[in-house]
């Protein structure tokens, strides 16, 4: 369960660290709009030894280097 994000960088063929999301999680889904943000969404996270789903969905914006609660 992380928090912790980077992104590819194609053309110095490197991974960087990038702003970390709001909420932790692991088994989590995503995808890109238009280049310029990346949802995340679903996954789960532990509670008092229970299993959680997460229902919060996030969002990357790569301009500005923010994650922002949806």
């Amino acid at each position: 369960m992380t928090n912790s994000c980077e992104k590819y960088d194609v053309e110095g063929n490197l991974w960087r660290s990038v702003q970390g999301m709001h909420k932790k999680r692991y088994a989590a889904s995503a995808c890109v709009f238009r280049g310029e943000k990346i949802f995340i969404f679903g996954g789960r996270y532990e509670c008092e030894n229970h299993n959680m789903m997460v229902s919060e969905i996030e969002y990357y914006n790569v301009e500005t280097n923010l994650w922002t609660e949806f």
